[in-house]
């Protein structure tokens, strides 16, 4: 089934392109929902399973899920839109349970300016005791995953790709796992902070490729303005100047240079009348 919002505004923006709410067991396959001017599909105290879905082009979140009872999310593909791919959140924090699994998520924006952490793949709010694991989560405005008071979580072999702020963030990270996540390109890695009453494990990721956004913006803008093996104007000209500022190297001695004054073992120290140092003097400036 295919259901396309053409873009067209709705009453509430938040309740979603499509929407279900208070179900047991639903299960969702299969779909295909685009062009919303809002959520895309929102659910609120459902469980059951989202799979082989395709969301994409939304404005708020593709998938919103709220109070949910052991949802399981796999095999989905999230693209383009413009607050996160998946976000769950719970008004009081405690046991979520939800699975999230095996999933593309990519090209996630943050256009709404939503509080939070707009333009995250994967976006947990008081949700406690879930696993997100083999996920591809791509081109992320601000990170991979990112998660608020939401203890116990599991985040395993996930591999996170261009995010443009943290890769991956767990704030109140009490009994967190975090293991075998593969970071490649982000502003930083693996940031956890909180949960001193249970300790987070964080362990066996790989982490590389991390450059602030403004030096990799930078860098991008300059290697696309030069091209390869030819320095700027403004390089050369910095190298012109420190080239003229070098004094030059001494070419012989000058009338200031110290001269030397040669003496025997033990002896007093006398001018030397020849340009050679005799055999067993010493020689020294004065």
């Amino acid at each position: 089934m295919t259901i396309d919002g053409a873009n067209r505004a709705l009453d509430d923006p938040d309740a979603g392109l499509l929407a279900f709410s208070a179900v047991t067991d639903l299960t969702i396959e299969r779909c295909t929902v685009s062009g919303s001017s809002g959520t895309a599909l929102a659910l609120s105290r459902v469980s059951g399973r989202v799979t082989g879905c395709r969301i994409n082009g939304a404005a708020g979140s593709g998938l919103a899920v709220i109070e949910a009872v052991g949802l399981s999310i796999s095999g989905n593909e999230i693209t383009d839109c413009g607050e996160a791919g998946v976000s769950l959140t719970r008004w009081t924090p405690g046991e979520d349970g939800s699975l999230v699994s095996d999933n593309r998520i990519e090209r996630i924006a943050s256009r709404t300016g939503a509080g939070g952490r707009a333009g995250s793949g994967v976006l947990l709010s008081g949700a406690g005791a879930v696993i997100v694991s083999g996920n591809r989560i791509a081109d992320c405005a601000a990170g991979a995953i990112h998660a608020s008071a939401s203890p116990g979580l599991q985040l395993v072999g996930n591999s996170c790709l261009r995010s443009g702020g943290t890769a991956i963030e767990v704030a109140g990270a009490g009994g967190a796992l975090v293991s075998g996540n593969v970071i490649d390109g982000a502003a930083a890695g693996i940031r956890l902070s909180g949960g001193e009453d249970r300790p987070a494990v964080c362990q066996g990721n790989v982490v590389r490729a991390l450059a602030p956004a403004k030096s990799r913006r930078r860098a991008t803008a300059s290697a696309s303005r030069w091209p390869p093996g030819q320095a700027s104007p403004a390089t050369s000209s910095r190298t012109r100047r420190s080239t003229a500022s070098m004094p030059a190297a001494p070419q012989g001695p000058t009338a200031s240079s110290p001269r030397p004054t040669c003496c025997a073992a033990g002896g007093s120290a006398s001018p030397s009348r020849s340009p050679r140092v005799p055999a067993g003097r010493c020689c020294r400036a004065t």
